[in-house]
């Protein structure tokens, strides 16, 4: 019986996962779209935090950017913490680019560590300047099964935030020839007014 409910609970876990990869990929705002895979795993995984932290290069430090079922800001007045350089895995991750887990953080030093409510976290880099983070009061609560997952969401968020900013950049693209066609126009107006006035 308890086979036939994990493999009941698996099934409806790969439906959602598939439901919001394809909302991923029409969502239109890079936030939306951080936000959506934050209260999808928190969904999924039942973990007890998830949020997204981006690189702020101008105060060199790790801010939170969307979050859901935050336990870890009940321990900061409400707050998800600022991450200092080189503190935790958040920048470990970011650093070396590569998914880190730790299963118990009561068993063992994490350099620069915050005050953390949770036992277990693993973190996935979302581009070079974004981190991924799921924390759970449980320890060693993260399975392959668990990594390759959030890892999968990973991938699929960073790639529609690529998306956005390519969307973006070429939109940029074309006001830019429209503005320069605008003033072509002008200009050809202007010398033909000079050219009329000339000949009269």
């Amino acid at each position: 019986l308890r086979d036939i409910t994990d493999e009941r609970q698996y099934q409806q876990r790969i439906s959602t996962l598939n439901k919001v990869l394809q909302q991923l990929t029409k969502t239109e705002s890079t936030k939306a779209v951080k936000q959506t895979a934050a209260n999808t795993l928190a969904d999924i995984l039942d973990a007890s935090t998830v949020a997204f932290y981006r690189f702020d290069d101008a105060e060199w430090k790790l801010r939170p950017v969307v979050a859901a079922n935050t336990t870890v800001s009940e321990a900061h007045d409400g707050e998800l913490p600022v991450i200092d350089p080189g503190s935790g895995i958040e920048w470990t991750t970011l650093k070396n680019g590569e998914t880190t887990v730790v299963n118990d953080f009561e068993r063992c030093e994490t350099r620069g560590n915050i005050d953390r409510p949770v036992r277990s976290q693993m973190a996935v880099p979302i581009g070079d300047q974004c981190t991924l983070v799921v924390g759970d009061r449980q320890p060693s609560a993260f399975d392959d099964w668990t990594v390759t997952l959030v890892e999968t969401l990973g991938a699929v968020t960073e790639a529609a935030i690529s998306r956005m900013q390519q969307q973006q950049e070429l939109q940029q693209q074309n006001q830019n020839l429209r503005e320069v066609e605008e003033l072509n126009e002008q200009i050809r107006e202007i010398a033909q007014t000079v050219v009329e006035a000339d000949t009269r």
